[in-house]
């Protein structure tokens, strides 16, 4: 397994992002209520959260599948995770920083909507780099 990733660092750096994403995917399905009240979201928010939250949870199943079965010939995963981080990154930052909304309390939007994603956008550039020799096959 740490063969398959290139040594230990990037097969840590991948288990951090499953890691990460398997996070935000039990908050948004599992612990709706509480996503919601921490991040000051009316009630009727919880489908949208929800659903949301479903389309990480796919990319989980096929991040531990990948784990235990190898990478290799598996780009296309990759970049539509480093992707789906950077269009998240640019519409947080928009909402965030250059729109109007605001929490039902009237606060600005927490800054963790452009953030996280810019974290996870720089750690899978790094890991497609240190591992583009296995999935570019």
């Amino acid at each position: 397994m740490v063969e398959e990733f290139n040594g230990i660092v990037f097969l840590v750096i991948y288990i951090l992002l499953l890691l990460g994403t398997a996070y935000y995917c039990f908050q948004t399905i599992c612990m709706t209520d509480k996503f919601l009240e921490k991040y000051n979201i009316d009630q009727s928010g919880a489908f949208m959260t929800r659903f949301a939250g479903t389309f990480l949870l796919p990319l989980i199943i096929i991040m531990i599948y990948m784990l235990f079965k190898g990478i290799a010939g598996h780009w296309m995963i990759f970049v539509y995770c480093f992707m789906q981080s950077i269009t998240a990154l640019v519409v947080g930052f928009w909402t965030v920083e250059k729109s109007k909304f605001t929490t039902t309390k009237g606060e600005k939007i927490t800054r963790e909507g452009y953030l996280a994603p810019l974290g996870f956008s720089i750690v899978w550039t790094i890991l497609i780099y240190g591992v583009a020799d296995k999935i570019y096959v």
